[in-house]
């Protein structure tokens, strides 16, 4: 598993690979003159930008697409994009698997991510995953496991946990697009296509 947060992704010259790329609140071409030649670069060869900001900014002029939301409706714009994006299977599972926390399981009791040393106390702070194959709880660096993404269990001792990624689910099926569009001022046609 790595950790994921940091921006240690491609070089910015890889924009130029794209074929969309939101700007999101990120006024480039007043802030950051010189990644916004990388955009529009990625523009000439035929990326789509998008850019989601309240104001309409220099950026804005040179996107695609300018996408203004209530000012503090981020958060929901964004739950309601993941919502559209699980619910049509758009995501990709192996990533999330291998690649975030979305398999960690979540104590429903403390809501902190459930550590090996919660269910033997043998010191160990490897998370833990439900495995699909031997339906039980494991770390998640267990040999051949295959965790899950979804669902609601209860260890050996009664913790009740979930993945991460069904908490994730269960918060973005709050704010579908039209409930998202009453708050964040954007279209649900706009959401679903973003």
């Amino acid at each position: 598993v790595e950790e994921l947060g940091a921006f240690d992704g491609h070089e910015l010259n890889d924009l130029v690979n794209s074929n969309m790329i939101i700007l999101w609140g990120n006024n480039l071409a007043e802030t950051d003159i010189p990644d916004m030649r990388f955009v529009l670069d990625a523009r000439d060869n035929g990326a789509k930008i998008v850019y989601v900001d309240p104001r309409f900014t220099p950026t804005a002029a040179v996107a695609d697409q300018w996408v203004p939301l209530r000012p503090g409706t981020d958060g929901a714009l964004a739950l309601s994009m993941m919502n559209v994006i699980i619910n049509e299977g758009l995501y990709d599972s192996s990533y999330v698997l291998n690649y975030t926390v979305g398999p960690f399981l979540v104590r429903q009791d403390t809501m902190l991510f459930l550590r090996e040393n919660d269910l033997a106390g043998n010191g160990s702070k490897n998370y833990m995953v439900y495995d699909t194959v031997t339906g039980q709880v494991l770390p998640y660096n267990a040999p051949d496991v295959k965790p899950a993404l979804s669902g609601t269990y209860s260890t050996a001792n009664g913790i009740t946990v979930k993945p991460a990624f069904q908490m994730l689910s269960e918060l973005a099926s709050k704010y579908d697009p039209s409930s998202a569009s009453a708050v964040t001022g954007v279209p649900a046609s706009t959401i679903q296509y973003l």
